[in-house]
Order: structure tokens, then C-alpha cells, then sequence
């Protein structure tokens, strides 16, 4: 889901000109970079919680779940910093052409806004993919991806140009952390009253 929304996300962007591609292209890779840290503790979640889940200790899964959402949002802040800091200097990295170099900086001035709560979508996604409910993480990827991040991303573009869709997507990103959140609290506690 995620490669067929990126594409027409790309897609898009496309329509803003040669310049517009080349720093998304570059962006993409910086927030690449930039959230390993946030996949490393998503990817530490998944045996942490599922052996809790499965020994009933609901109150471990509970405040595993709850330190990954805490370092997701202080990381996201953190780096949303860095990189408004920084983001000039990382443009000239990647191109010595002045129209890219200010695409990319608009991107690292945009996107990072959602990175706090994108983060707490990938720390839900695990937690429900650890407890047996992978289905319920592919939902809430369906859900961000193509109510929130494509459509966005879309209206965004037609009122606002290419900051427009930025905005779009950080929003999409800021929804899905929050919808991501709400249903894997309503699932844990569903599941099991301790684990809320």
C-alpha cells in the first residue's frame, strides 16, 4: 500500500517540475535517515511485546507501548529542530542547483512536522502485528494512506501548490498517528482491560 501511495504521491510532485522531483527524491532519503532511530525501537517492540502479550504481563505490553510512543514523539520533535537547522546545509549535499536546494529546504521545513506522530503510527503497527492482529495494522495502513495521505496530499496540491502538498502530507501523517494510536488502544483494551 505504502509503494502505491508513495507513487502517486511522486506522481503528483511531478506536475511541480523537474526540481520538485529531484528534492522529494532527496527528502525521502533524509527522513529516511532521519527516523532509523524510531524503526530500530519499533522493530525492539515487536519481541518485547508479543512475549508479554503471550505471558499475559499486559502491563509490561502497556508500558513498552507506552515508551515507544514517548521516544517517538520527543525523537520527532527533536529532529523536526535538526533539520530546520540544518536544512540548507543538507540541500547543498544533495544539488548544487538553487532551484533544488530550495525545494529541498521547503520540504525539511514541511514534512517533519508529522514525524513525531508517524512514529507513533509505526509503534502501533508493530504492537497490533505482535499481538496477532495484523490486520488490524494493515487497516490503519490503508486508512492513512489512502484516506488521509493521498487525499491530502491531492487538496493540498490543487489550493496550495507544492507547500500545499507537503502540508498535506505532514497532515496525513499527524491523522495517522493519532487514528493509529486511538486503535491500538481500543484493541489492547479490548483484548484484555489490564493492558490500557
Amino acid at each position: 500500500m505504502q509503494p502505491v501511495a508513495m507513487g502517486i504521491a511522486t506522481r503528483m510532485i511531478a506536475q511541480f517540475g523537474a526540481p520538485a522531483v529531484a528534492a522529494w527524491g532527496a527528502g525521502e532519503r533524509i527522513s529516511a535517515f532521519a527516523l532509523i532511530p524510531v524503526s530500530a525501537v519499533c522493530s525492539a517492540l515487536v519481541p518485547l511485546v508479543g512475549q508479554n502479550w503471550g505471558a499475559r504481563e499486559y502491563s509490561r505490553v502497556h508500558q513498552a507501548r507506552r515508551y515507544g510512543y514517548l521516544f517517538s514523539l520527543a525523537w520527532g520533535v527533536g529532529i523536526l529542530g535538526l533539520l530546520r537547522l540544518a536544512g540548507e546545509p543538507l540541500a547543498a549535499i544533495f544539488s548544487a542547483e538553487p532551484a533544488v536546494q530550495r525545494e529541498i529546504v521547503r520540504y525539511l521545513w514541511i514534512i517533519p512536522f508529522g514525524y513525531a506522530l508517524h512514529g507513533v503510527l509505526n509503534v502501533s503497527e508493530e504492537t497490533l502485528n505482535a499481538i496477532g492482529r495484523p490486520l488490524a495494522a494493515a487497516l490503519q495502513t490503508l486508512i492513512h494512506m489512502f484516506l488521509f495521505y493521498v487525499p491530502l496530499a491531492f487538496a493540498g496540491g490543487r489550493t496550495a501548490g507544492l507547500p500545499g502538498l507537503l502540508w498535506g502530507i505532514a497532515l496525513a501523517n499527524i491523522l495517522g498517528g493519532m487514528l493509529a494510536y486511538a486503535l491500538s488502544h481500543f484493541i489492547c483494551s479490548r483484548r484484555e482491560r489490564a493492558c490500557v
